[in-house]
């Protein structure tokens, strides 16, 4: 976010972000980063990305904020 959008936007949202009231938070165990690795290999895409969903998989998540 910080290479797209600068550093003062990138402070702006991530601060709006941990406002968010109720937020969840979801630890990257064993299972998930497993699954991640198995995502990133099969649809090419980041690490970050293959983490945020195969955390929403395992979690069974319906969307993300």
């Amino acid at each position: 976010m910080k290479k797209i959008l600068g550093k003062d936007k990138a402070l702006e949202i991530s601060k709006s972000f941990l406002s968010t009231p109720n937020p969840l938070f979801f630890e990257a165990d064993e299972e998930i980063i497993t699954e991640a690795q198995n995502l990133s290999d099969i649809y090419n895409i980041s690490p970050r990305d293959a983490i945020h969903l195969a955390t929403a998989i395992i979690n069974k998540c319906t969307h993300i904020a």
